[in-house]
């Protein structure tokens, strides 16, 4: 099933090159992750307990099998001949893209009870909600023209780390204006405690991912840094 999503498993890792080009490659899984996400609470719009159940499982499937297998890349690099202090770099830069696909799942699992305890979204959270979805998937493809323009034209690369950082903020924004909505309806209707602590938690957990998407970008200037 890995190979569906991405093939750097296969690459030797001997230059900075490859291993930015394998990173490149993680941004189309977080990618597909995101989709499934939003497959996830689109089913629970529509209350289809069974769409929120697969669409889980196939987030936690590319987690499992890809875990593994992206350790390997941690490996290659350790003992590549890059100095310590480029290696250093690149690991943090691994180690955010891993924090990406976490903060996925970990959101993931908080659709997954809601959906577990019988809880809904009301309708009226809906377009904020999918509005926030939009805007990670806008941040994603942000963070990899940053990695994009390590391998092309180095010149672009404050424009794009400025891009990241500027969704970010409008992420958390967003977030805001998500949570005040809620806790308005919450103080007019009838929320039960346990559907609002989800729907709470899923909101935060999205902004989460921006978050980790920032930091793994922000990794990017160290490594300029290192050369």
């Amino acid at each position: 099933m890995l190979d569906k999503y991405f093939g750097f498993i296969n690459l030797s890792l001997d230059t900075e090159e490859a291993v930015i080009e394998a990173f490149i490659e993680h941004t189309d899984l977080d990618k597909t992750e995101h989709q499934h996400l939003v497959a996830m609470l689109r089913g629970l719009y529509q209350n289809s307990g069974d769409l929120v159940e697969v669409e889980y499982g196939k987030i936690r499937t590319i987690t499992l099998e890809s875990s593994a297998e992206f350790e390997q890349m941690a490996e290659q690099i350790i003992t590549s001949d890059f100095s310590a202090n480029k290696q250093a770099r690149l690991l943090t830069i691994y180690t955010r893209i891993c924090n990406i696909s976490t903060a996925i799942i970990a959101c993931a699992k908080r659709m997954l009870i809601l959906k577990r305890i019988g809880g809904t979204i009301p309708a009226s959270l809906h377009p904020e909600l999918l509005a926030m979805m939009d805007s990670l998937e806008t941040i994603n493809n942000r963070f990899k023209d940053t990695l994009s323009a390590l391998l092309g034209n180095r010149k672009t690369i404050a424009t794009a780390i400025h891009a990241v950082k500027e969704i970010e903020q409008t992420v958390d924004h967003q977030r805001g204006e998500c949570l005040t909505h809620l806790y308005q309806l919450a103080n007019t209707t009838d929320i039960p405690a346990g559907t609002f602590r989800c729907i709470e938690n899923i909101i935060e957990h999205i902004e989460t991912i921006a978050d980790t998407v920032e930091s793994a970008t922000i990794s990017i200037e160290w490594l300029l840094l290192a050369e």
